[in-house]
């Protein structure tokens, strides 16, 4: 007789704790309580990636069978994000249309020319800090850093970047169900600013894209993915850039074998984003078809949570999975997903760790933890802490 699915319950208040991760991470399917919705959660490393990567698989409210029963919310803030109309909901062949107007952005060569730009942004941030006393890390370094450098390859104005992180921070709370709109709307205004002003950046290209060809790229089309990569480029590399510094800051022994060239960063890098995931999980992907995972069986059109955080520390996997080991020899994770919709911005991502991890210890080789900072941001699906205070040790 199988034994039964275990159910574990997610509020957005306490955001997600080691504890959650490690009681996800515990089985490969478990029923999952996200914030009163009833769904699946796929939490093992090769579940999660078999279901990325089955074409049965569908993303997008529309294959939502409780939903189309009035069983499930639409107002629900959770309801209100899977409903977006981004690439990230779509699904072949329009997802692949959609990508392959931007994938050009993330080329390997196109990001590397990044590298200065990234560069000369942490190395303003580290001029910047106060060395005399405590600094919040989050908003000296995590924060300046990714959104400057989408905002450089967007092309969007540095002052309209603290109102857009604002708006994608409430959006990936996973609580606020007013933010869609209000979010839709900003980026349609600026990418109107662009079309009368138009510069070299991506938001630019996209527009002559539409403009030489409305069929390619629709009005709408061409918003919604401007709001994807604003998505993107600020919230998870924010996160994953604290993420890092306060694993490395609480573990000594393996920030001294990075910093001593024992380990290269590259595969320190790879080992944060194995461990804790700037992006907890997302929703829902929707079978099409009776689904067996790990044991158990999913119906079609019931929404399935992609659990990042805790594939990545399946046991059947790797050795000691939520420990923190920069010498492990397989740090393979799906931080980024995994199948058609596996991240664009990856590339990006790990330039940005790989720059700013460095340049902040060199600068600052005592750097210290000055608190805790164990608080979680309010969120079921965004990891990271809520500020991140350090000392400097030079003051």
């Amino acid at each position: 007789m199988p034994s039964p699915v275990p159910r574990i319950a997610l509020d957005a208040d306490s955001g997600i704790t080691e504890d959650d991760v490690r009681a996800l991470a515990a089985h490969p399917v478990v029923r999952l309580d996200v914030m009163g919705l009833d769904v699946w959660a796929v939490t093992g490393h090769e579940e999660l990636r078999a279901l990325m990567a089955d074409p049965t698989v569908k993303r997008g409210a529309a294959h939502w069978s409780a939903l189309a029963r009035g069983e499930a919310p639409a107002e629900h803030p959770l309801v209100q994000l899977v409903s977006m109309d981004s690439m990230l909901s779509r699904n072949p062949p329009e997802h692949t249309r959609l990508r392959r107007l931007v994938q050009h952005a993330f080329t390997t060569r196109r990001v590397e020319g990044l590298r200065p730009v990234v560069r000369d942004l942490t190395r303003a941030c580290l001029d910047g800090i106060d060395p005399t006393g405590p600094v919040d890390l989050n908003a000296a370094l995590s924060h300046p850093v990714p959104t400057g450098a989408i905002g450089h390859l967007l092309g969007i104005p540095e002052a309209a970047r603290p109102a857009l992180e604002a708006l994608v921070t409430r959006l990936l709370s996973g609580t606020d169900a007013t933010v869609h709109g209000e979010l839709y709307d900003y980026v349609a205004e600026m990418v109107e600013a662009k079309r009368r002003h138009p510069d070299d950046a991506l938001i630019s290209a996209l527009l002559r894209v539409h403009d030489e060809d409305g069929t390619r790229l629709s009005e709408e089309d061409l918003v919604w993915t401007v709001v994807l990569l604003v998505d993107a480029g600020f919230e998870t590399t924010v996160g994953q850039i604290s993420n890092s510094v306060r694993l490395l800051l609480r573990h000594p022994d393996q920030l001294a074998r990075v910093a001593s060239g024992t380990v290269r960063w590259e595969r320190a890098v790879e080992e944060c984003l194995r461990h804790s995931a700037s992006i907890a999980m997302l929703p829902f992907c929707f079978p099409t078809r009776d689904l067996e995972l790990g044991g158990v069986t999913i119906g079609a059109g019931e929404a399935v949570m992609m659990v990042y955080l805790a594939a990545n520390r399946d046991g059947r996997v790797h050795a000691d999975p939520h420990a923190f080991d920069v010498t492990r020899p397989d740090s393979r994770h799906v931080t980024f997903g995994h199948g058609p919709h596996h991240c664009l911005g990856a590339p990006l991502a790990r330039l940005e760790l790989n720059v700013v991890l460095p340049e902040l210890f060199a600068r600052f080789p005592d750097l210290a933890l000055a608190e805790d900072s164990s608080e979680q941001v309010r969120s079921v699906l965004v990891n990271r802490p809520r500020e991140l205070w350090v000392t400097t040790g030079t003051g």
